[in-house]
């Protein structure tokens, strides 16, 4: 009787797991790499609409930042939105900014990805030149097929100062230049 079920029940199960749709890992890693990088360049072009498409504009957004002496986070969207939109708005035009991601790790679910990578920011304001890095943490969620931020961490690993900087590999490399 078991051999008959399992007889049965093989056929069924085999044609199941042939019909589920597969994912793509290496294609949906670059696809996220490309909706982390084109959230962080609207950030920079102070692009609102080109920013909010690429996060989850509901109740579960969450932004925090932790710095030497500080953490803060804000939950939900229309807690942050008028942050965002501000910063959109401000006169930036004494700083100008430059962004390189390395060191990603993606791990990748059917549905959701979690993101932890490293960023080094350059910048120049008021005519004075200096960077940061960054550790950087995402998750992001598929919504309608398209992949979303919803969870979005910085990690300052440098201060404004040299003397504040903590040890990190990419310091040297910095220094150097």
């Amino acid at each position: 009787m078991g051999k008959k079920i399992v007889v049965l029940f093989l056929p069924v199960f085999l044609f199941t797991i042939s019909c589920q749709q597969r994912v793509d890992i290496k294609k949906e890693k670059e696809a996220i790499k490309a909706v982390i990088i084109a959230e962080t360049d609207a950030f920079d072009n102070q692009d609102y609409d080109g920013l909010v498409e690429h996060m989850v504009r509901d109740s579960t957004f969450i932004r925090m930042s932790t710095g030497k002496h500080e953490h803060t986070g804000v939950a939900g969207w229309d807690n942050m939105a008028h942050w965002y939109h501000e910063f959109a708005t401000a006169d930036l035009s004494d700083y100008k900014v430059e962004r390189e991601q390395s060191n990603w790790k993606i791990k990748v679910y059917p549905e959701c990805a979690w993101v932890v990578y490293d960023q080094i920011t350059r910048y120049v304001y008021k005519g004075q030149k200096d960077y940061r890095t960054t550790k950087e943490i995402r998750f992001l969620e598929k919504v309608d097929g398209r992949w979303k931020i919803n969870y979005l961490h910085v990690i300052y690993l440098s201060g404004y100062e040299k003397d504040e900087l903590l040890e990190y590999s990419l310091i040297e490399e910095l220094e150097e230049e």
